[in-house]
């Protein structure tokens, strides 16, 4: 019997930044906190285009 994928769930919110909770900051985020305790929390995440407008 093969193993079933994995459920991914990509998470963006335009000009959060990394101002959460989850990366360490006061903004509490309790169910953004639950998912990147439960799942994977990318600290170094970079991205070929603009994604962002500061």
């Amino acid at each position: 019997m093969s193993a079933s994928p994995p459920n991914i769930v990509f998470l963006h919110a335009h000009n959060t930044g990394r101002f959460i909770e989850p990366y360490g900051h006061a903004v509490p985020t309790p169910n953004l906190m639950k998912m990147a305790r439960e799942g994977a929390l990318f600290r170094r995440a970079f991205s070929a285009a603009p994604s962002c407008s500061l």
